[in-house]
């Protein structure tokens, strides 16, 4: 039923018509009627919920259900069994029946033939609801809607076609009042389209939807000939529910897409599931700023400027309990807010986007706090993109922001994942840029960035820490405390243009493919801090003077690593650090260059804690810059500098020296 149709049964009150739509997440919609006019959709509580009927279909899988109260000895029955029949159904009497059995009415079409039954899917609820009262439970392709009524017969006068409708209304409204749409109702069937165009030169309309949607395309914003300079935006206040569209979805140029907030809880996100293409023009938006956390709220609060994926400045070092959260390879948690009730201090919402097809994003993206001349900045959110391929030239943003009149307070970055399940690289949105950055001040750090492509292990693409070369300062993209996630392997983690990942004690960052710092980028950890090698891929080791944990380690078998050969390549094994790299007498470590012929560096302090290099193949090492290094029942490949092989001395075996006049007792 659309809302602002006309009740059929005059004479009856509120109690004895009622429908029932069963929505996702346990949710259900309670249709009530009177005698001239049908009320707006009312949400009911589990509770209310239960004093009207029986739970039935726990997953809610099909959209619609119907249940009418019958007094008097009538019986009757909304039924539209699909979107390409009228049909007639005629009730008898019928019996109190236990739950889930089917009573078998006699269903004609609009010609008089009598249907099948078996098309219909009926369950009476018994006694747990008024006595002759059925519920009908319709197809997923269904729909009901009021229409003439006889004493034994009802003869459909639904909607069953797919309609396409075009939002009028130069103002702000609710997606579900008919008033507001040509013609008059409102897109709600699967194979229904919206059209939303910008209204006129000046207005700025926003479109609400108040419950989820299930229905073919929607776009937003300019249409073909428009040229307004005008805004809509449609906000979706659909809880944490996912919008289904099963054809394309198209953001056009002054077109927006949010969802509601702020909000204390997070309560409201953006969840689009597009079964089709989805496109974001060069001026379109799905904009989330502002719509995380209020002020005073999110687990990174903390006064002036809160956390999320990194540390960041807090006024008079009054961070309080805030620290780093959220998931890097699922992000959906909202920024956190700064302390108080200070505007402009709410943290960004949080977008989850699932693109069967090509995502082509030519406009932006953005989960992000904004840069003004106020104190009070809230922390970057969420972005979560799953998608047959991205393309385009355009921009997915979650950076922090700074208070631009004082220059040394500034938010956190938040986390964006993209998965690609048709492509296995990113280069049809070479163009574009995705971008985590801190404040541009010394006063935060950049958030997390993660990229999967359709042929990396679920888990293992590419972590990638890059501060677009802003100085960070002593803030740092957190690897620990609060955060998810961190023990499955990354195939890659790329930290660049002063990106500063810290590993917090007691955390390992593991590897698959292979660990990148440049452009001064740093991977920092304390006690208890590892960067380890594992799985079977070849991985490549770069920027390995920048990485400085306490324990460099690869004991598996087989493993291949080959290192950089640059001069901030070189592996330095600092005084009281530890070098673990163990094979196996049949598959040994194997240590190489990255480039054949050309040496790749290793600099060991005279005075190292943990060294165990066994069962290791080295090629083209060049360590003579540091303490000799000491493989043991290894393999020497050649090409190497103050490298020595031994085999496993066993403990109270007699050793015979070999050496010459004055040579050092502690060369093999």
């Amino acid at each position: 039923p659309q809302t602002g149709s006309t009740c059929p049964f005059a004479g009856w009150n509120a109690k004895q018509a009622r429908f029932i739509f069963p929505l996702q997440n346990e949710k259900w919609l309670d249709y009530v009627t009177n005698t001239t006019k049908v009320t707006p959709w009312r949400l009911l509580s589990d509770t209310d919920r239960t004093s009207y009927y029986s739970k039935f279909g726990a997953d809610a899988t099909e959209p619609f259900g119907l249940s009418v109260a019958v007094s008097g000895g009538l019986n009757a029955m909304w039924l539209v069994p699909d979107q390409s029949r009228k049909a007639t159904f005629v009730l008898g009497e019928l019996p109190v029946q236990p739950v889930g059995v089917k009573p078998v009415p006699k269903i004609f079409d609009a010609d008089g033939a009598e249907l099948s039954a078996d098309d219909f899917d009926f369950i009476y609820l018994g006694s747990e609801v008024p006595d002759k009262t059925f519920v009908l439970v319709l197809g997923k392709e269904g729909t009901a809607h009021a229409g003439e009524l006889s004493q034994t017969t009802y003869r459909s006068s639904a909607r069953m076609a797919p309609e396409t409708f075009t939002w009028t209304k130069v103002g702000d409204g609710d997606w579900e009042d008919a008033a507001n749409w040509s013609p008059a109702g409102f897109p709600i069937l699967p194979g229904d389209s919206a059209i939303l165009p910008v209204m006129t030169d000046d207005s700025t309309v926003t479109v609400r939807v108040n419950e989820p949607l299930r229905i073919s395309s929607i776009s937003v914003g300019q249409q073909e000939g428009q040229l307004l300079a005008g805004k809509i935006t449609l906000e979706f206040k659909t809880g944490l529910a996912t919008n289904e569209i099963s054809g394309a979805m198209t953001v056009a140029n002054n077109g927006v897409l949010t969802h509601f907030g702020p909000n204390a809880a997070e309560s409201q996100k953006l969840h689009l599931h597009v079964s089709g293409d989805m496109t974001i023009a060069p001026e379109g938006w799905i904009d989330v700023n502002y719509k995380g956390h209020t002020p005073g709220t999110g687990i990174g609060c903390a006064n002036r400027t809160p956390y999320h994926a990194a540390t960041a400045s807090h006024w008079a070092g009054s961070a309080g309990t805030a620290k780093c959260y959220g998931s890097i390879r699922r992000p959906v948690s909202y920024g956190s807010g700064c302390s108080g009730s200070n505007p402009g201090g709410e943290g960004a919402g949080a977008v989850g986007l699932v693109v069967d097809g090509t995502l082509t994003v030519d406009g932006t993206i953005t989960s992000s706090a904004e840069d003004t001349s106020g104190p009070f900045r809230g922390a970057a959110g969420s972005i979560w993109i799953i998608c047959g391929t991205l393309a385009g030239r355009g921009s997915i943003l979650a950076h922090g922001a700074k208070w631009t009149s004082y220059g040394a307070i500034s938010s956190s970055g938040g986390r964006i994942a993209v998965y690609q399940t048709a492509a296995a690289d990113f280069s049809a949105f070479g163009g574009g840029k995705i971008c985590t950055m801190a404040a541009k001040c010394a006063d935060s750090a950049c958030g997390t960035i993660y990229l999967q492509g359709k042929d990396d292990p679920d888990g293992e693409g590419r972590l990638i820490v890059d501060n677009i070369n802003v100085n960070s300062g002593t803030y740092v993209t957190v690897f620990g405390e609060g955060v998810e996630d961190l023990d499955q392997p990354f195939g890659e983690v790329i930290v660049t243009n002063r990106g500063n990942l810290s590993i917090y004690p007691g955390k390992r960052l593991l590897v698959t493919r292979g660990v990148h710092c440049a452009t001064n980028g740093r991977i920092t950890g304390g006690a208890d801090t590892m960067v380890e090698f594992v799985g079977d891929d070849e991985a490549t080791f770069t920027g390995a003077s920048l990485v400085s944990v306490e324990t460099i380690v690869c004991t598996n078998a087989g493993k291949v690593i080959r290192f950089g050969t640059a001069a901030a390549d070189k592996l330095t094994i600092a005084a009281d650090k530890n070098l673990i790299l163990k094979g196996d007498e049949e598959n040994p470590v194997s240590l190489l260059s990255a480039v054949d012929g050309m040496p790749w560096q290793i600099a060991m302090n005279a005075n190292p804690g943990v060294v165990e290099v066994e069962y290791v193949a080295v090629k083209d090492s060049d360590a003579s810059s540091g303490a000799p290094m000491l493989a043991i029942d290894s393999q020497n490949l050649g090409g190497n500098s103050n490298w020595g092989f031994s085999r496993r001395i066993v403990p109270g075996e007699t050793i015979t020296w070999t050496g010459g006049l004055s040579t050092k007792w502690d060369a093999v």
